[in-house]
């Protein structure tokens, strides 16, 4: 039953009863009807009584309003079980957040953004949060993310004392609290991410937001508009303040966070923006060159776990003797190869990599990614080259491994063929390739790293199985993973969904073994 019928049922006035209310740990705030005269005696006996209702409620008060640039609160303490300090720690998601409710603002109907804000946080991201004030956003990202570090930045002096209590009382080591007005922080750090956790007229903070940018970045960008304006204004001033700024806007979501007033809402944009004069990447090898660095910290994610682990279940089952790894990235399947091989001591299938003319060898268009692939592979020869053109003889290799989206970035007509070409008879090809299922049924896809961007094409089955065939493969294994939805790979904090129930040839990722006749 909800809180006004309860006042109800002992004898207080509908007309009369809180409009409105929150629950901060142990201290319950109420918002009257504007415009209804209810005397201090009668709010403070309804207090009493939420309270005599609510057992775990200590202090009952009315919020009247928030006031000023510090979204200060005017707070009355109407009925207190002991002591009226509105002092409290109020849990949510996991997280303890320490405040006054007389002097603090806290909106509960963030609740969600905060979770979803957490869901985008990148591993090892330097983060600036523009204001921080007690915590809000910071200390669910450095508990629930792998973000590097977080800088919290507040000029309120007992938002910023909460700031630190709250970084100490959760545990949490990767948040650097400043003490200053954003506007005037000294940062030497540029950020990746930027946080406008605040509202009204964010817009006057854009210039400052860019300022802690690196040359790519996103900007999560909080204000309030209108219903009529809310879906062209945002973007607007983005755009404008990026030029200003050197930047351009490459892309944008938008997300309704709460209604504000009649016809009026709190909205955030979620803008990935980039320096004017920066190029991205035009071929996999430029693309792969400028992201090898961070490629193995994006990949640390629910998702990609799990199709490795179906990959090299794959090569443990199939892979023997000389082995090519076409479009080898960093190195992870020759690594993995080469552990399994070194512990498999003879009493398992993966004996058959322990044999005399076990090899490792890996291609790669991108010198920076076969650098990274030669310190966790050192065991492999690593060779620069095309999966279109492979500078190998014909019939060399027992295994040929194509793993992940190599084939949906090449002619993969040619690919195939020049695969086929050095297997030996009798060998086997291991793919894992990308579908249209993992792109919401369309076959062109681009994907976006730190303002590099290329483009894929997907896979129907059909298409792929074709492929095989007209080049000479026979399928051998056919399967696949993430049946129901696609992956969210860009969602690094979600569940891994694999619901086996629909058709294999409905998967987001293919999985293939084929053989050489």
């Amino acid at each position: 039953m909800e809180l006004k019928y309860h006042l109800a049922e002992r004898g207080f006035q509908l007309d009369k009863v809180p409009v409105g209310y929150q629950i901060l740990g142990d201290v319950l705030l109420l918002k009257f009807p504007i415009g209804v005269e209810i005397g201090l005696n009668e709010k403070s006996d309804m207090a009493k009584a939420l309270a005599d209702i609510l057992n775990s409620v200590r202090v009952v008060a009315e919020i009247k309003r928030v006031d000023g640039e510090l979204r200060t609160p005017k707070v009355t303490v109407l009925f207190s079980k002991g002591g009226k300090s509105l002092e409290t720690v109020h849990i949510e998601n996991g997280i303890e957040f320490k405040l006054d409710a007389r002097k603090i603002m806290f909106s509960k109907g963030n609740v969600s953004e905060r979770a979803r804000l957490v869901s985008k946080i990148k591993p090892g991201e330097t983060i600036i949060d523009m204001f921080a004030g007690i915590g809000y956003f910071s200390l669910g990202i450095a508990k629930n993310s792998a973000a590097a570090k977080i800088i919290a930045i507040e000029k309120n002096i007992v938002a910023f004392k909460y700031l630190k209590e709250n970084v100490k009382l959760n545990g949490i080591k990767n948040i650097t609290p400043i003490k200053s007005d954003c506007r005037r922080a000294k940062i030497s750090d540029k950020a990746d991410r930027v946080l406008m956790g605040y509202f009204p007229d964010t817009q006057k903070f854009l210039p400052y937001a860019f300022r802690f940018l690196k040359d790519r970045g996103v900007i999560h960008y909080h204000n309030v508009y209108r219903e009529d304006e809310m879906v062209e204004r945002p973007v607007t001033e983005l755009k404008d303040a990026a030029k200003k700024a050197g930047y351009k806007v490459v892309g944008v979501a938008q997300h309704i966070v709460k209604s504000y007033a009649p016809r009026t809402f709190h909205v955030v944009v979620d803008a990935e923006v980039e320096k004017a004069d920066s190029v991205s990447a035009k071929t996999p090898q430029e693309f792969y060159n400028r992201t090898a660095d961070i490629y193995d910290m994006r990949q640390q994610n629910k998702w990609t776990a799990r199709l490795r682990e179906a990959e090299i279940a794959l090569l443990k089952k199939h892979a023997i003797g000389r082995v090519l790894d076409v479009g080898c990235g960093t190195g992870y399947h020759l690594a993995a190869l080469f552990a399994a091989a070194k512990s498999a001591g003879g009493k398992t299938i993966e004996a058959k990599l322990s044999d005399p003319g076990f090899d490792l060898t890996g291609i790669d268009v991108s010198k920076a990614m076969l650098e990274a692939a030669r310190k966790v592979a050192p065991n492999a020869r690593f060779v620069e080259g095309r999966a279109e053109l492979l500078p190998f003889e014909n019939e060399s290799f027992d295994t040929v491994l194509c793993m992940f989206s190599t084939l949906n970035l090449c002619d993969y007509a040619k690919a195939l063929a020049e695969m086929y070409r050095v297997l030996k008879r009798g060998g086997k090809l291991i793919l894992s390739v990308s579908s249209v299922h993992d792109n919401d049924g369309k076959s062109e896809k681009r994907i976006r790293i730190e303002g590099s961007v290329i483009k894929l094409h997907l896979f129907i089955a059909a298409e792929l199985t074709n492929a095989f065939s007209q080049t000479g493969f026979e399928v051998i294994e056919f399967s696949s993973l993430f049946r129901t939805k696609r992956p969210r790979w860009g969602d690094w904090q979600s569940d891994v969904e694999d619901e086996l129930t629909l058709p294999v040839e409905r998967g987001a990722i293919y999985l293939c073994v084929l053989g050489k006749k």
